[in-house]
């Protein structure tokens, strides 16, 4: 059988769109089915003006449909087709947003430590003309806030063989990111149906959304697409959503649990912080996260996809858990051999202890008074204990230091007013003398 054809636009479709629209607006976010059965009534009850305003929006979407059939892109696609494609990118986005807040939204003091999230990653060899991309490393980590890392699943692909044209760009690829062998090779996995099977035994058949960072958002979905089309689950949907989203809105989440400084936002301000917290990748050079395969390279090691995943675990982790109070377990939640005694974040908020990088101090009730401290390397103090203004003990027992501050312009001509003044010799310290008619010259 045909696909059915979907039933045009009339004038009650744009009354629900702007229905819809509205209560997203203000909060309440409902489906189109949902908000038909709520509009149904006012439809009924609508003015003829306004039913008229609707009638005119469905004859102009009629005629620019028409239109735009008729009209074609450079590659012989209709221009209806892209709309409809731009279309669906944009309600994808839409539902990945929602079902990210909401998902973050639900969230309470008993669920935010127990929550499950899985952060996945993919290496191609190359990317064809119609937008696949020829799988080369697959791996994907289940996390939770008050666990840590729980599982991860990672696994090398060999393709059969490359597609025809795409040698160039391949040996690129592996030359500049991943260093896998050219395919097909031995230690990877050929087997896409096996493959697919590993993943949703991994996923415990089923299908949860899986984040990723947005740079690797259009490779991961394909790889997935490629290695399930021919999975033995015949109703595979995955749900492949952007990490920095997910990072965003946690953070704000685990932010709100801090009772102790109101009026204080902790959490995010924006989302572009959180895509830049991500691209910072600050545990980008830890060594032993790596697969078997990458772990004895000197470099690009960094670009295994099993490290990768790990190590925005670590700094999801790293940046959330110290609003719950959750204990830190190295390998888990940070890097393994982390001291987390010097690790600013890694220490709780309860007691009126560090928040990220400062040292809260409260006068009373409503100021609170931020210091910032830092501990006195051993390799500079050794070499320039001068150089140091050390301060007093911290709440904690270490030793802190605070960096001399740039002498302000009142303190610069203060102490050389102070300088002129000195008594100095004049056999030693002879005057330079003025310029102008004032100079004398001695010959």
């Amino acid at each position: 059988m045909g696909k059915k054809k979907k039933s045009p636009k009339n004038a009650f479709s744009f009354f629900l769109d702007d229905y819809v629209q509205n209560q997203r607006d203000k909060g309440n976010h409902i489906t189109h089915k949902q908000g038909a059965e709520e509009c149904a009534s006012l439809w009924k009850n609508l003015s003829l003006e306004e039913k008229e305003r609707y009638k005119n929006l469905a004859s102009e979407y009629k005629i620019n449909k028409i239109n735009d059939d008729k009209k074609f892109t450079n590659l012989g696609t209709s221009f209806s087709e892209v709309k409809q494609q731009e279309f669906m990118l944009k309600k994808e986005e839409e539902d990945a947003d929602n079902e990210i807040k909401r998902t973050v939204f639900n969230l309470n003091g008993g669920t935010i430590e127990t929550q499950i999230f899985y952060l996945i990653h993919c290496n191609y060899y190359c990317k064809t003309d119609d937008g696949v991309y020829v799988p080369a490393e697959l791996a994907i980590s289940k996390f939770s806030l008050g666990s840590g890392i729980i599982d991860s699943y990672h696994t090398l692909i060999s393709p059969d063989k490359i597609p025809l044209g795409y040698a160039f760009e391949t040996k690129k690829n592996i030359n500049e990111i991943h260093k896998l062998p050219y395919p097909p090779y031995s230690e990877g996995n050929s087997s896409y149906y096996c493959i697919s099977k590993e993943i949703l035994n991994f996923l415990q058949h089923d299908f949860p959304p899986l984040y990723c960072l947005e740079n690797n958002l259009q490779a991961t979905k394909s790889v997935i697409t490629t290695l399930t089309k021919n999975s033995v689950n015949k109703n595979v949907n995955f749900k492949i959503y952007p990490m920095h989203k997910l990072f965003f809105h946690l953070k704000n989440k685990c932010a709100e649990f801090v009772v102790e400084c109101p009026g204080i936002s902790l959490g995010f301000p924006l989302l572009s912080n959180a895509i830049v917290e991500l691209e910072k990748d600050i545990f980008c050079y830890v060594t032993n996260l790596s697969c078997d395969f990458h772990g004895n390279m000197e470099e690009k090691y960094q670009n295994c996809s099993l490290s990768i995943v790990q190590r925005y675990v670590y700094v999801i982790c790293d940046h959330c858990c110290q609003y719950i109070n959750v204990k830190l377990i190295p390998g888990k939640h940070i890097r393994l051999n982390c001291d987390l005694k010097s690790n600013e974040t890694c220490k709780m908020i309860k007691n009126k202890q560090k928040i990220s990088s400062h040292v809260k101090t409260q006068s009373d009730k409503d100021d609170i008074v931020f210091k910032e401290e830092r501990k006195i390397p051993k390799w500079l103090k050794e070499k320039n204990e001068t150089s140091l203004s050390k301060s007093n003990v911290s709440d904690n027992g270490d030793e802190v230091y605070k960096e001399a501050m740039p002498m302000s312009n009142d303190k610069f001509w203060e102490n050389k007013r102070s300088k002129e003044n000195l008594n100095l010799p004049k056999e030693d310290f002879p005057p330079l003398g003025g310029t102008g008619k004032s100079r004398k010259f001695k010959f």
